[in-house]
C-alpha cells in the first residue's frame, strides 16, 4: 500500500487553492466558449450568408442579362435646325457722347442723438 504523506496546514490550504484556480480557470474557458458560440459566430454567419446570397443574386441577374440580349433602341429622325447669326451695330469711338452729368448727392446731417 501506498503510504500517505501528511501535510501541514499550509499544504492543504496550497493545494486547495491550486485546486480551486484549476476550476475557475475551466469555468472561464467555457464562459468564452458560450460568448463566442452565441454572439460572435451567428453575427460571423449572417454576414457570410449576405455575401454568398449577394453574389448568386448578381450571377443570376447576370444570367438573366445575356439571355435577355441587347434591347435595340429606336432613335427619332430630328430636324436639323439652322440658326443664322445677326451683325453687331457699334458705334465708332469719337462719335460716342460725353458721359452724362449726374447730380452730386447731398447729405443733411441733423443732431438729433
Amino acid at each position: 500500500m501506498s503510504r500517505q504523506e501528511k501535510l501541514s496546514y499550509a499544504g492543504r490550504i496550497r493545494r486547495e487553492l491550486t485546486k480551486e484556480l484549476a476550476r475557475m480557470n475551466k469555468k472561464k474557458k467555457r464562459l468564452k466558449y458560450k460568448l463566442y458560440l452565441l454572439f460572435v459566430l451567428p453575427v460571423f454567419i449572417v454576414i457570410l450568408a449576405v455575401k454568398v446570397l449577394r453574389t448568386y443574386l448578381h450571377l443570376k441577374m447576370r444570367r438573366v442579362g445575356e439571355a435577355i440580349g441587347p434591347v435595340p433602341a429606336y432613335k427619332e429622325p430630328v430636324e436639323t435646325e439652322y440658326i443664322t447669326p445677326e451683325p453687331v451695330v457699334t458705334e465708332p469711338v469719337g462719335e460716342a457722347e460725353g458721359p452724362e452729368e449726374k447730380p452730386e448727392a447731398t447729405v443733411k446731417i441733423t443732431e438729433e442723438w
